[in-house]
């Protein structure tokens, strides 16, 4: 998922932007499922990215285990049907017995009738008990056809923003390198003649900049004080002189 820069999508592009940024494939080979989108808004490209997950997380379950699930509710609707049948053929019992109750002889008809019902109310009672414990069959089946879906690259914390003109950034910047690096080297040249010609300004500058912290190398090598330094102090010379000759000074 990337993000390219924010904006708004108006409401009746909504669906058409929807099909531009979002997309998804699948790889046989190793069963991945990626989900992809892409838009100026990051908080949509986030909720639309997480929706997808989810989605596609629901829809490959449900694929995966239809076959069991099919077979579950087959076997639901059969516990149904036997249940029912089980509480006909119960009730048709107890409405015999009531009906014939002390008429019934050990030969007769009727205990040959009450036999019968017996007999049904107890086949009823099996198909009642295969059923319920094929539907728990079915059940134990779909869990076991039920996939592990794993998000393998989730969504980061924060989207980064995707790099444009990198190449002519690059460019530029070095441009900028250069021409900052040129001006250095003409102070640098500037403040070393200003030095070489005694310019006790020059001079108290450098020095101070060799003084100040943190940049204070930076600065010496930007504005150099020479090895032998400069005397700008201007001093008094007298000369012996001799009676007739005159006396200089400066």
């Amino acid at each position: 998922m990337r993000s390219i820069s924010r904006g708004k999508i108006p409401d009746n592009q909504v669906v058409r932007t929807m099909r531009k940024i979002a997309r998804a494939s699948y790889d046989k080979g190793s069963g991945v499922i990626v989900v992809a989108a892409e838009s100026r808004d990051t908080a949509l490209a986030r909720a639309i990215s997480l929706r997808l997950v989810e989605e596609t997380g629901t829809r490959f379950v449900e694929v995966s285990r239809a076959q069991g699930t099919e077979m579950r509710k087959a076997m639901d609707m059969r516990v149904d049907s036997a249940r029912r049948q089980l509480f006909s053929a119960q009730e048709a019992q107890r409405q015999f017995i009531e009906g014939n109750r002390g008429t019934i002889s050990s030969f007769s008809m009727a205990n040959l009738e009450r036999t019968r019902r017996s007999q049904a109310v107890e086949l009823a009672e099996d198909v009642y008990k295969q059923a319920v414990g094929d539907r728990e069959g079915a059940v134990a089946k779909e869990l076991e056809a039920t996939p592990a879906v794993v998000v393998v690259d989730p969504i980061p914390a924060v989207i980064p923003p995707e790099m444009r003109y990198v190449a002519g950034k690059s460019l530029g910047a070095a441009i900028m390198g250069m021409v900052l690096f040129g001006l250095l080297l003409l102070v640098r040249e500037t403040s070393i003649r200003a030095v070489e010609r005694g310019d006790k300004d020059a001079i108290d500058l450098a020095q101070s900049a060799r003084r100040t912290p943190v940049i204070g190398r930076l600065l010496g090598w930007l504005i150099p004080v020479p090895k032998d330094g400069f005397d700008l102090t201007v001093s008094r010379v007298e000369t012996s002189h001799t009676p007739g000759s005159k006396r200089l000074t400066s």
